[in-house]
């Protein structure tokens, strides 16, 4: 390469004196600086006679800014400098000439490591690297100026390194790597060994600035040779350069050292890349999956009905402090302590479904980044998303997860796109209906569990229902009114119904997302005749074209397909009497009239003999007598608990109950006389009882059954 030294003098002799002073120089320093380099560790060698092989150019410029000195003081200072670039500024005269002669003594000069500058000029030293790097299978090796740089290891060969050593003249530098199963070290000063040598942990990416003056003067710019990747682009001052979390081998990195401002060198993509975060799912019937990468990882199965049943989030590997930290909420065991790092969340070789999630970020993860995360839920698909540990999925719907998508973000930034999203709410928890019933122009309270309005007040006139906020969901109603017919259906609490008018049957339904993971379940108190059975989604409860009101309304909402709810007052098991309830006494024959007008007119026999008076019924419409116990008469004809079966003139009968002696030891009997009423005789005379009333009463041992005493062929 051309050596090229421009300077400015007043003759050539001034030009050979300068030359002949820096060949004295060499020659008293060159001794001194053999014998510190061999005083130095074997592994970190200076790099001052490389330096020049590398780049043996000189370039010695002219400072027009200086004033012309006297030839006998050219004002020249000697200063030691393994820099790459050497320099030499002479002041003299106005004359420029061009010297290129590849045996100057200006190549010793460089060859040595030397700076001139300018003595009482405001140009400062640029610091000059030297240092070394262990190679695996190679051991320590010292590294290569090169074109203005200094490179340690080697790109291209394969070998990854396990530590480096960086040293500066003119000021100080600190270092720090990423080492495989190690994570970042902690920053070290110059001429300090950074990774492990010889221990088999191959590094992945580095970080180097300056410090003190020099880090005010210059900027130290670096690029990282990864394996499978090559050259990555450059960056500067602190930066990461290389990879983490892909398990790529660090093979070179090459740095200098420039003016501040200096621009990066363009080409080579990222200077880092970092994996993000890892994740893996246990799903039922596969076992664990393989552990996904990345800033946006979505693990687990869409559309194969599978429940995830645990899972695994690691941090990524960012030079920041915190961690990742979640819980999941667990089919039977409810939410679990929170775990991180990798811990497994939720169970194994149990079978329990992960029902929700919570994910969080801590320390300067925590305030560099936002976790976004989703979740595919049976029935539902993909919920909105949800950030930084709210709560993700369902609660109390038995619904199982089966797969989670999670996003690293910048901090602040918005949440990810709604893609393929069915349900606007990330988290829905069991919730509850509020409902209310208007009697008499005036609204009872409003419930969210219990009975609205009152089983033996006045007839209902309206009602009205709502969900709970946040639900992004829906309840409606519609009722049957006296001498009007069926509504549409409102929602929103709108009132359904007004004081002219009075309920005789409700119909009520869920929409929204509700509606595919919860059933609503009601049902109504039929004036006369008693509660009907629990109707569901839509269903009606009542009674339509017998001008019978509803006094009493109570509403459920339970997750998907779970049992009906427990009926406080045991019983009756019908929904609407129009298709499925007990007999009406307008539908009865002449034969069932008889009995009915018999029940009406047959007096009280005396204590204890319940079974005598239903026997006196039916002898009184024309059956003849027939005898027996009120256990007898269960026992020998009462063959169906079906509602729909019950028929007015039968008996109804339990064969025990706990309410007195002669109950415990011979039941007790009635006769059904149409529109859910029941007579029977008891200790005092002769009473009339709502069916619903009689069944919970009596049957708290064995069921109430129901047929035709002696088994006449009545009806």
């Amino acid at each position: 390469m051309d050596k090229r030294i421009r300077t400015s003098c007043t003759s050539s002799m001034l030009l050979r004196l300068v030359v002949g002073m820096i060949s004295a120089v060499l020659a008293v320093t060159a001794p001194v600086k053999a014998s510190a380099m061999a005083e130095q560790d074997a592994g970190a060698l200076e790099l001052a006679g490389e330096a020049a092989v590398s780049n043996p150019s000189v370039e010695v410029q002219e400072e027009a800014s200086l004033q012309e000195q006297d030839a006998e003081h050219p004002g020249i200072e000697l200063v030691q400098d393994a820099g790459s670039d050497q320099q030499v500024d002479v002041v003299g005269g106005e004359v420029e000439e061009e010297l290129v002669d590849s045996g100057l003594q200006a190549e010793a000069l460089a060859d040595e490591g030397v700076s001139l500058v300018v003595q009482g000029s405001d140009s400062a030293v640029m610091p000059a690297l030297t240092g070394s790097a262990y190679e695996s299978r190679t051991g320590w090796k010292r590294g290569l100026a090169q074109d203005g740089s200094l490179v340690l290891g080697s790109a291209g060969d394969g070998l990854a390194l396990e530590a480096y050593k960086l040293q500066m003249t003119q000021g100080e530098l600190s270092c720090k790597a990423y080492a495989q199963k190690a994570g970042w070290t902690t920053w070290k000063s110059s001429g300090t060994t950074i990774g492990a040598a010889g221990k088999g942990r191959q590094l992945e990416a580095v970080r180097m600035k300056l410090s003190g003056q020099a880090a005010r003067d210059w900027s130290l710019q670096y690029r990282a040779y990864v394996a499978s990747r090559g050259w990555m682009g450059w960056t500067q001052d602190g930066a990461p350069a290389g990879t983490t979390g892909f398990g790529a081998a660090l093979c070179a990195i090459e740095m200098r050292v420039v003016p501040k401002g200096t621009a990066l060198v363009a080409g080579g993509g990222d200077a880092y890349q970092d994996a993000g975060l890892s994740a893996s799912a246990h799903v039922q019937a596969v076992g664990w999956q393989s552990a996904k990468r990345g800033y946006d990882v979505t693990i687990g199965t869409m559309g194969s009905s599978l429940r995830m049943e645990a899972l695994k989030i690691n941090r990524p590997a960012l030079d920041l402090s915190g961690n990742v930290v979640y819980r999941a909420h667990v089919q039977g065991i409810g939410w679990q302590e929170s775990v991180k790092n990798g811990a497994l969340a939720g169970t194994k070789g149990k079978s329990l479904r992960i029902e929700a999630l919570k994910i969080g970020l801590t320390g300067q993860l925590s305030k560099s980044y936002d976790v976004w995360y989703r979740l595919h839920v049976q029935n539902l698909g993909w919920l909105a998303w949800a950030s930084n540990w709210h709560a993700a999925g369902t609660q109390g719907f038995a619904l199982r997860v089966e797969a989670v998508q999670i996003v690293l973000v910048p901090k602040g930034q918005k949440a990810p796109a709604a893609d393929g999203q069915n349900v606007g709410v990330p988290f829905i928890k069991t919730f509850k209906a509020s409902y209310q019933a208007m009697a008499g122009g005036v609204w009872s309270s409003r419930r969210t569990l219990g009975v609205t309005g009152s089983k033996g007040g006045p007839a209902v006139n309206a009602i009205r229902m709502r969900l709970p906020a946040g639900v992004e969901s829906d309840i409606q109603y519609a009722a049957h009114l006296s001498g009007i017919g069926w509504t549409g259906f409102s929602d929103g609490d709108a009132p359904v119904g007004s004081g002219r008018t009075t309920v005789e049957a409700v119909r009520v339904r869920l929409v929204g997302a509700a509606s595919r993971i919860a059933d609503v379940w009601y049902r109504v108190y039929v004036r006369g005749v008693g509660w009907t059975k629990w109707a569901c989604n839509g269903g009606d409860a009542g009674t339509t074209g017998r001008s019978l009101s509803i006094s009493a309304l109570q509403v459920r909402v339970l997750s998907r397909n779970a049992d009906a709810p427990s009926s406080d007052s045991a019983a009756l098991a019908y929904e609407c009497l129009d298709s499925f309830g007990p007999q009406l006494k307008k539908d009865a024959n002449g034969a069932q009239k008889r009995l009915r007008r018999s029940a009406l007119r047959t007096p009280w026999p005396g204590a204890a003999l319940c079974a005598g008076w239903v026997e006196l019924v039916y002898e009184g419409a024309g059956f003849g007598m027939i005898n027996g116990n009120a256990n007898d008469l269960y026992d020998w004809y009462c063959k169906s608990t079906n509602v729909s079966d019950l028929k007015v003139g039968m008996i109804v009968a339990v064969s025990t109950h706990t309410h007195s002696y002669a109950g415990w030891k011979w039941g007790h009997v009635g006769m059904y006389i149409g529109d859910g009423w029941v007579m029977h005789s008891i200790g005092t005379g002769v009473f009339k009882m709502p069916l619903t009333d009689w069944m919970a009463h009596y049957g708290t041992t064995v069921p109430p059954k129901w047929g035709w005493l002696g088994n006449v062929g009545v009806a």
